[in-house]
């Protein structure tokens, strides 16, 4: 295999072997696939407990869910580590809980902020009773989602814990391919998971201008009068494997991933550079190492948040890719639905593309709204079939991280 920095080139394909997810769109993949082709939206309202906190009147929230854990094992985990060993368990018994030796199982978990709700109560304990939880900041510290993964799993082959914002689910996607095609392990669980609709983590965001205010006010990635996103929170898991190793345990796989590609934008700590150049460069990375065609792409999952800047890049770097080309991909924008869920975003979307690319359907938007005509590439407002099955996932996030990742679907 040979690399070229921020590069990663497969020598041999990474199979895809299980899949899970927690979203507003449900808990499980059926369920989120379900809602997502019946026109179904996450988006809720926040409830009128919030009006006199915000301005913000719509939210992604989770509902409840199980884990096959013990309860005291729970109890110590924030509810964005719950959330990231729900979608990992999924994945894995999906993948039929393969038995590998602990040393080549692998665990890259993603997330943005880890346990704000936690570090929330431990500050108001500490101001109201001068004491704190002494789990506060282990419960806290953004690894803990990957560390309760790992000792779920037994998994002491390789364990890491990409912070990137929003980019961080698809980066940990990316590294624990870059294991197994170095050899380093042979399986792993990858995704992100992050959990921060509380009043800080909401009027954080609010605060920086990011959110869609108002109560009737959908989110609208790449649309016309786009003004903001909705939060969201979730996780997502894939079960990536050495494909010789996979196929040879007779294992289902579900797709493959091809090439990965990134860059940093290196211009600002929230805004995208505005003419899209980091992005293009991340996207003709995985193009290049995925070593396929432009017009082999037929779908590309945008990271589209529905903020006038952030879009406008992707929108300027997919144009700017695709001049030119006759034959252009569909674009999706599962934030539409699901919100914007952080570091989760990138390993939920993922495999939202996974899906669309097996059932050969890109399901329209659960709202309509004109998408902006600075815009050249066809968009799936409405459901649009496919007649291809590879797709590239783009992932951007704060600090400037530029993310995509190539995918297949198995026939």
């Amino acid at each position: 295999m040979r690399f070229c920095p921020n590069v990663l080139r497969m020598t041999k394909n990474i199979a895809i072997t299980g899949t899970g997810a927690i979203s507003a769109l449900g808990h499980g993949v059926p369920e989120l696939w379900h809602n997502w082709i019946m026109s179904n939206s996450g988006i809720t309202e926040l409830g009128s407990s919030w009006d006199r906190i915000t301005k913000t009147k719509l939210i992604a929230k989770c509902g409840d869910f199980s884990l096959d854990v013990e309860r005291h094992f729970i109890r110590r985990l924030d509810r964005c580590s719950q959330l990231a060993l729900g979608a990992a368990q999924q994945a894995w018994n999906e993948a039929e809980a393969p038995d590998y030796r602990s040393e080549r199982i692998g665990v890259a978990i993603s997330t943005g902020i880890g346990g704000l709700e936690t570090l929330r109560k431990g500050i108001m304990e500490l101001e109201a009773k001068d004491r704190v939880n002494p789990n506060t900041i282990p419960m806290s510290m953004p690894n803990c989602a990957a560390a309760a993964v790992s000792i779920w799993l037994n998994a002491s082959g390789e364990i890491a814990s990409p912070v990137s914002a929003c980019a961080g689910g698809a980066e940990a996607i990316a590294l624990a391919a870059r294991w197994i095609a170095d050899g380093d392990v042979d399986i792993a669980i990858a995704g992100g998971a992050e959990a921060i609709i509380n009043v800080v983590g909401v009027r954080a965001f609010e605060a920086l201008g990011a959110l869609s205010e108002g109560e009737v006010n959908q989110p609208q990635p790449f649309g016309k009068l786009r003004n903001g996103f909705v939060l969201g929170e979730g996780a997502g898991a894939v079960v990536l494997e050495n494909s010789d190793f996979a196929i040879n345990r007779g294992a289902k796989i579900f797709g493959w991933i091809l090439g990965c590609g990134s860059s940093a934008d290196c211009y600002n700590m929230t805004a995208s550079r505005p003419c899209g150049d980091g992005a293009k460069q991340a996207m003709a990375k995985a193009i290049k190492a995925a070593n396929i065609d432009l017009n082999k792409i037929c779908l590309i999952k945008a990271h589209a948040t529905g903020t006038k800047g952030g879009d406008l890049a992707e929108m300027s770097a997919l144009n700017s890719l695709w001049a030119g080309q006759e034959i252009k991909p569909i674009v999706i924008a599962p934030k539409s639905s699901i919100g914007h869920s952080i570091s989760a975003c990138g390993a939920i979307e993922l495999i939202m593309a996974l899906l669309s690319l097996r059932n050969k359907i890109a399901p329209g938007l659960c709202h309509q709204y004109e998408i902006d005509l600075k815009f050249q590439l066809p968009f799936a407002s409405s459901h649009t079939e496919l007649s291809g099955n590879t797709a590239m996932c783009n992932s951007f996030g704060f600090g400037g991280k530029n993310q995509s990742i190539i995918i297949r679907a198995s026939n």
